[in-house]
């Protein structure tokens, strides 16, 4: 079981694989249900193509680890954190792109980063630091790229 603590949501991955999400918002589709209604109550997320093992929540956001590696986002897209190229929001899953083999998940306010079984870091969205936290500085980054880690 995972369990994500977003800014005006949460979402939980089960020990069965599914994911389902909860909040008083839901405007930009970041509990993942297809609507735009909030719900007091955890809502399922649809259209996940496998168990999810981790979720993690952020400001407007929410994204999902699955069995095989991949790494699918829904919700709020305007600065890039779902990873999958464009800014649109997305009201259920889209892919994250260009990214296989992640085995952790990690969110700050406006971007989610992934720990790949080879022991990089890739991150988008935006890290809000003019320092570049993981090295975009404060442009938006609508696909992964490799965090500039030291050795």
């Amino acid at each position: 079981m995972s369990l994500g603590n977003g800014e005006d949501h949460r979402c939980v991955a089960y020990k069965s694989g599914k994911v389902a999400c909860w909040g008083y918002y839901n405007s930009s589709g970041q509990l993942g249900d297809g609507t735009k209604l909030g719900s007091s109550k955890p809502v399922a997320v649809v259209g996940l193509p496998g168990p999810a093992v981790e979720v993690s929540a952020g400001e407007g956001a929410s994204c999902a680890r699955i069995a095989n590696g991949e790494v699918w986002c829904w919700g709020r897209g305007q600065y890039g954190q779902l990873g999958y190229g464009e800014w649109w929001d997305s009201w259920s899953p889209v892919q994250v792109k260009d990214l296989k083999g992640a085995v952790a998940l990690a969110r700050s306010w406006r971007s989610f980063c992934a720990l790949r079984v080879d022991g990089s870091v890739w991150c988008w969205g935006t890290d809000g630091a003019s320092s570049g936290v993981w090295g975009a500085g404060n442009t938006p980054v609508p696909k992964p790229i490799k965090a500039s880690l030291p050795p």
